[in-house]
């Protein structure tokens, strides 16, 4: 998930995703960081 994150980050930095859509991956990132570390909980 941190090299996602980095990569994502770097894709927004350099112009390649506009605001929003940088926005948007980053919510739904952080909702699937949530979700692996719920998993990792329960197993």
């Amino acid at each position: 998930m941190d090299v996602l994150r980095t990569l994502i980050q770097m894709a927004y930095k350099m112009k390649l995703l506009a605001e929003n859509q940088y926005q948007y991956i980053s919510k739904e990132l952080l909702e699937s960081g949530k979700m692996v570390g719920g998993w990792l909980k329960s197993a």
